[in-house]
């Protein structure tokens, strides 16, 4: 949503675009590491209480007709050195939300994080691939939840039967799978580093599964 954490205007400026919504559009954050880290990077207790302050909470779960979503905070997951009591925290939480999904009978089950689980695929090391290199000075393996952390998640996924993760970070479109759960990266709408423009991604649940489709932004500020 920011480009620096809890900076005062910038928050203010989300603020004000999401209240010009209309009020039948619920508007849901999930927070990146440009939202909730200290130098866009590692989350510590006070850059989540600011986060929590200014947009909510940075991990929980919601309904919609029958369907279940689950937006996990992957900050926690890929930095939870300073705060390792809010990754474990959030990971009873996701057991619980998955199991309380499977006893409603959910009839679609998908999850929001900022940062994706993988790349390519679940057991991937926490190596750059030629087309997904770190950005220079950051580690091997920037881009996704270290392994370490990624697997306690995917195996979760798997066993509650998480059918999408919608995600983020990478600034560029790209699709992976693990069995029968999608994968999916959107770019960001203000910095796309890849070859799609800025846009959103619509996608709606059907009574088979779920369909997605991106969006271009039109330009010169014509209706979407």
């Amino acid at each position: 949503m920011v480009n620096r954490a809890g900076d005062p205007g910038q928050v203010a400026e989300v603020k004000r675009i999401a209240a010009a919504l209309p009020p039948e559009i619920p508007l849901r954050f999930v927070a990146g590491n440009h939202d909730a880290c200290v130098d866009n990077e590692v989350p510590d207790h006070e850059s989540l209480a600011r986060y929590r302050a200014d947009f909510g909470p940075d991990f929980y779960r919601f309904r919609e007709d029958g369907a279940h979503f689950l937006v996990v905070n992957a900050c926690l997951l890929q930095h939870p050195e300073r705060v390792p009591e809010e990754h474990e925290r959030q990971m009873r939480w996701l057991e619980h939300a998955l199991r309380g999904a499977r006893r409603a009978g959910a009839s679609h089950l998908v999850a929001f994080t900022h940062q994706p689980l993988f790349m390519a695929h679940p057991e991937e090391p926490d190596e750059d691939y030629p087309w997904a290199p770190s950005p220079p000075g950051r580690p091997p393996g920037y881009w996704a939840v270290p392994r370490v952390r990624r697997m306690p998640v995917v195996e979760l996924f798997r066993q509650y039967g998480v059918q999408a993760l919608f995600c983020g970070h990478w600034h560029r479109n790209h699709e992976a799978r693990d069995g029968n759960m999608l994968q999916v990266l959107t770019g960001a709408v203000g910095y796309p580093l890849g070859d799609d423009p800025s846009g959103i991604r619509v996608v709606r649940l059907t009574r088979d599964g779920l369909e997605h489709e991106y969006r271009a932004l039109p330009l010169g500020g014509a209706a979407f």
